[in-house]
């Protein structure tokens, strides 16, 4: 939990200051950006690189072609063997993400799908339809509960 009292608030700042903090949060921003595009950078080289003898050979065996044999293939095949042999729910979920077929995708087209067919122009039927059920369900609502305010008086 945040101490009030130790917080500078940014209203109590000059102008400078908030200037220089700014500046420095920007300059950090984009050290983060340069870190994170060098890593990917080192993790493309990384995959493009041939695997090993012993790796290769699994390649090879699963009739990979050798110009297709790098280290994202073995990391594709490792993914593939957790689903297959282990049964493991997550790789499976990384595979269909890979492939673009993962539930949360799939979901979202439904939902994009639902609001397209949602927007598109009526002749307002539908909604004179439910109105019109609407009101008769408070009509049969209203009647029951006076049937049963008289039955109890009646007792």
């Amino acid at each position: 939990m945040a101490n009030d009292e130790n917080l500078v608030k940014a209203e109590d700042l000059t102008p400078r200051e908030r200037r220089e903090n700014a500046s420095k949060a920007g300059k950090a921003s984009a050290a983060a950006r340069r870190r994170k595009k060098d890593m990917k950078a080192k993790m493309k080289l990384l995959l493009s690189l041939k695997p090993n003898q012993s790796q290769a050979t699994i390649l090879d065996v699963l009739g990979i072609p050798e110009e297709d044999a790098d280290n994202e293939m073995l990391m594709l095949v490792s993914m593939f063997q957790a689903v297959v042999e282990d049964r493991d729910t997550k790789a499976f979920s990384q595979v269909m993400d890979v492939l673009g077929k993962s539930v949360r995708r799939e979901e979202l087209e439904l939902k994009k799908k639902s609001l397209k067919q949602k927007n598109t122009s009526s002749t307002g039927k539908s909604e004179k339809l439910i109105q019109s059920l609407m009101e008769v369900k408070e009509n049969d609502l209203h009647e029951e509960t006076t049937g049963a305010d008289d039955a109890m008086e009646e007792e």
